[in-house]
């Protein structure tokens, strides 16, 4: 992730006045570093694979002032959920700062973060179980099992990750990402429930495929509505009690005949580049953020700034409609730009 500027993003002017904040919860997914241990082809961002966890340097520190500086600044537009991610967020020298900052303004309970689980060790699971309420990883198979579209260490660097925090108070979550692939049969979606549970995972939170970032070419991964209500219903019988609880991602509502909303009506994002838009999905194969969905940059601007501008006030309107399905995915099926 390259360097922001740190006055860029925590300038001087107030950007709403005292008593005057954003009542409206916001989500905010923050990618620290465009930076990740692995290599992965359905990369959604593009990442850029590095090894081992270099040394802080002298833009990393900047740069992490700057985010903190943000996160102040967000905060001012009222209740605020922050979700860290990357590339893989732990790959950011500067990471803890920024987390446990964050934490500090926010509240512990409103920060997650989403790791590979590759560089969560006894220091770094120290810091989050006093700075995150939920960190997730990405587990799509059994400990004994391999998936295509991942580098060789994933699926056993998320399980040691598992495995590490079993004994910690954090809340583990666990996503599982659908898509044509994966082996989705009824006997192996009963053996990775019962190992999540094993392991005291709460919550199996399932998402779509989506043909974004680096896995803009593989649209043949996407599953069919089918495929997907069948996975959705061997899952559902599944839960219990004592194992995950199953959690759907909003953008699984039109498969399910639901009309859904877009992620633009509550949430925004900050790509490592310093872009926010209203969609963390909104990214070209290079892994930039697609023109139409961005609402500004934190170069020259304050975050607040970006989320109280009149576009972003549009873009939100519109995400608010109810949609029959994902503009992302209108346009990648039909190769129509979204609105």
């Amino acid at each position: 992730m390259r360097q922001l500027a740190g006055a860029a993003i925590c300038g001087s002017g107030a950007l709403v006045a005292d008593g005057q904040a954003v009542t409206r919860p916001v989500s905010a997914i923050v990618s620290l570093t465009l930076d990740c241990p692995h290599a992965c082809s359905i990369c959604a961002v593009n990442a850029r694979c590095t090894r081992g966890l270099a040394a802080a340097a002298a833009e990393d520190t900047a740069r992490a002032d700057a985010l903190i500086a943000a996160i102040h600044d967000l905060r001012r537009l009222g209740d605020v959920s922050l979700d860290f991610s990357g590339g893989d967020p732990l790959s950011f020298p500067c990471w803890r700062e920024v987390v446990t900052a964050s934490s500090q303004v926010v509240g512990r309970d409103a920060v997650s973060v989403s790791t590979t689980g590759t560089l969560l060790d006894d220091a770094a699971l120290e810091v989050l179980e006093r700075t995150a309420g939920e960190v997730y990883l990405t587990v799509e198979t059994v400990r004994d099992g391999r998936v295509s579209c991942r580098s060789r260490r994933s699926v056993p660097d998320a399980w040691a990750a598992l495995d590490r925090m079993r004994q910690s108070h954090l809340v583990r979550g666990v996503a599982l990402v659908l898509r044509a692939s994966l082996n989705l049969s009824r006997d192996h979606l009963v053996r990775l429930y019962d190992a999540l549970a094993e392991v005291g995972v709460s919550a199996l939170l399932v998402l779509r495929f989506m043909p974004v970032g680096r896995a803009s070419v593989l649209p043949h991964e996407m599953l069919s509505r089918h495929g997907t209500l069948v996975a959705l219903d061997i899952l559902r019988d599944l839960e219990r009690a004592e194992g995950p609880r199953i959690r759907l991602h909003r953008l699984l509502h039109p498969l399910l005949g639901e009309p859904m909303i877009c992620c633009g009506a509550r949430d925004i994002y900050l790509s490592a580049n310093g872009i926010v838009t209203d969609c963390p999905w909104a990214i070209d194969p290079s892994g930039a953020a697609l023109p139409e969905f961005v609402l500004g940059s934190i170069h020259g601007n304050t975050i607040a700034d970006v989320y109280l501008s009149r576009r972003a006030a549009q873009r939100r309107a519109l995400a608010a409609v109810p949609t029959a399905d994902c503009r992302l995915i209108q346009r990648a099926a039909h190769g129509r730009r979204p609105g």
